[in-house]
């Protein structure tokens, strides 16, 4: 056990700043996701969804930068993730509409035009609109 260690110190130390450096930016983008959800006046659901994608994120992230810090062979390592971005690119697919709405969640929850409770109304230049007096009428 300490021959592993003594041989793979240089990977060990970096494996452990990443893990430091993902932790402390998880910190950091939830306490900013936290305030402009606080600014913004949002419900704490969504805040809470939005540090979780944050959070996987993250996580993919590291587990990228741990396999080129431990040398992972690229061949094997290739056609597992092959196979496995194949079962998430048909599941994608069929799941497409879940995608757009995370992405647009999150860039709504951002940018916050919105809030719960608001009255949008929006018109369709072919239908009928309403006119000062309430009488619908055709646009021409």
């Amino acid at each position: 056990m300490t021959k592993f260690f003594i041989n793979h110190q240089e990977e060990l130390l970096r494996s452990f700043i990443t893990i430091a450096v993902v932790l402390i930016l998880k910190f950091v983008f939830t306490k900013a996701v936290k305030k402009v959800g606080k600014l913004g006046d949002f419900n704490k659901v969504r805040t809470n969804l939005i540090i979780k994608y944050i959070s996987i994120a993250l996580t993919i992230i590291a587990i990228a930068i741990l396999t080129l810090i431990w040398s992972v062979n690229f061949k094997d390592l290739g056609a597992l993730l092959a196979s496995i971005f194949a079962v998430i690119g048909v599941a994608l697919f069929a799941q497409w509409s879940i995608l757009s709405n995370i992405t647009a969640g999150v860039i709504i929850f951002f940018s916050y035009p919105f809030k719960i409770g608001n009255t949008i109304r929006i018109f369709d230049k072919e239908i009928h609109k309403t006119d000062k007096n309430g009488e619908r009428r055709r646009l021409s």
